[in-house]
């Protein structure tokens, strides 16, 4: 499956408390601790994430930057089947009465490296090209970006464009699932082997690997899915004042190819509301996103506050709208503290459903995944800095995460009513950095 891209976050949140000199090589490291549990005391996913940046500065914005990340999953995520009065079978596990379906086998790696060039055209412009690769089991990605910057005013406005490109090979564990397909029906391969649906999770270390019939080759894993993405940036950044700097931008992205995600299915519920299959999920093949974005940056005395919002909307009918503050509060020459809050409500995709209704006709495209769903998240957090030298400095960084949404939405029927389906989440993150330069 695909991972958040937190590279380009990454690197703006470790670099922003550095200064660069010419002639400067810079060390961003940092590990990031992941843990997700819902109000159903059911653990979920877990991740540990490295990440180490180099950055070689020749001057003022002429740099080159060299990126790399490792990110390990592990625990149970939803496979967007609902809670029910029975209890429920997958081709791997089973689901007590009354519990989400949480698919224990959830499992990835991903290794992920970008490079990117930095360096003045004039004066008063300058360019950042980028590329980046990343790998997971089932995953692979390459994307390169070009960004132009022009200042005005006397360097007291600079105009940001930029573009990407990004291509996708998709090749999920099992082989490819017939979208709106049964899971229990016997599943094709890329390849054309056949694959039983009680294998599709099967563990790498499993006998019978040289079965052709029911096991899938890992050499076939550019047969996959394909997905391309063009994204564009138009941004402008003034300083209004010796203390207050505002920035905003706009912000496209068109998806195009395989869109679903193929670990998720979808409930076919009787009259009563119980299971009687499950299908695997289908999205549209294409997805137009845009975002708006405005940021303030002010000094107060020797601290600063740091305010965003961000609105954003796509064709799928999601919309969100985003809060976020920050205070960065300097404490004595070395320690510095910064609380953060953020909020954020989404509105659901136009075709997410709870479930399918036994004998209906299906609908051109549905999808169960929460994250689709109508949702609020809220994040309250705060982190600790501390300058062991003019060259090095050290920080934790910890946070709470809250998801909630409609537990008893007024679509449920028959036994959905009895049950949470939608339980929320608390994610915990804790984030050790440390940052040195020579």
């Amino acid at each position: 499956m695909q991972l958040n891209k937190k590279i380009g976050l990454a690197v703006a949140s470790l670099l922003a408390s550095t200064q660069l000199h010419a002639e400067d090589w810079l060390l961003d490291s940092s590990v990031m601790s992941y843990q997700e549990t819902d109000n159903e005391g059911q653990d979920r996913v877990s991740i540990i994430e490295p990440i180490v940046i180099l950055t070689r500065q020749y001057d003022t914005n002429d740099f080159f930057r060299y990126t790399f990340v490792y990110d390990s999953l592990t625990g149970a995520s939803p496979n967007g089947a609902l809670a029910a009065s029975v209890p429920q079978e997958f081709p791997s596990f089973t689901v007590p009465a009354g519990k989400t379906p949480l698919d224990p086998n959830f499992s990835d790696q991903r290794l992920a490296v970008s490079i990117a060039r930095g360096k003045p055209l004039n004066d008063d412009s300058r360019y950042e090209a980028t590329g980046s690769f990343s790998i997971e089991r089932d995953y692979l990605s390459v994307g390169a970006g070009y960004s132009y910057l022009k200042d005005f005013d006397n360097g007291q406005t600079t105009l940001t464009t930029s573009v990407g490109l990004s291509y996708d090979v998709i090749s999920p564990k099992g082989g490819l699932r017939p979208e709106f397909g049964s899971i229990f029906d016997t599943l094709t391969s890329p390849s054309g082997r056949l694959l039983l649906a009680d294998s599709l999770l099967k563990d790498d270390d499993d006998d019978d690997d040289d079965d052709e019939d029911e096991r899938y080759d890992d050499d076939d894993f550019f047969d996959g899915e394909r997905k391309a993405s063009l994204e564009g940036l138009v941004g402008v950044t003034r300083v209004l004042n010796r203390h207050t700097l505002l920035s905003a931008n706009y912000s496209i992205s068109a998806s195009n190819g395989y869109l679903s995600d193929p670990y998720k299915v979808i409930s076919v519920v009787d009259s009563e509301g119980l299971p009687v299959d499950y299908l695997w999920e289908k999205r549209p093949d294409s997805r137009l996103r845009q975002t708006l974005m405005t940021s303030l940056v002010t000094a107060i005395g020797n601290d600063s506050l740091h305010l965003s919002y961000r609105y954003y909307w796509d064709d799928w009918g999601i919309k969100t709208n985003t809060l976020d503050l920050k205070y960065h509060l300097n404490i004595g020459k070395h320690l510095y503290l910064v609380p953060h809050v953020r909020h954020s409500d989404q509105g659901k995709a136009d075709f997410y459903r709870l479930s399918l209704n036994e004998g209906d006709p299906l609908p051109d495209y549905a999808s169960a995944d929460y994250r689709l769903a109508d949702m609020t998240t809220r994040t309250a957090g705060i982190k600790l800095g501390y300058h062991l030298s003019a060259q090095a400095s050290f920080s934790l960084n910890l946070e709470q995460i809250r998801q909630e949404g409609d537990s008893h939405p007024a679509e449920a029927i028959g036994d959905q009513r009895l049950h949470d389906l939608f339980p929320s989440v608390k994610m915990y993150v804790i984030t050790v950095g440390y940052q040195k330069n020579w």
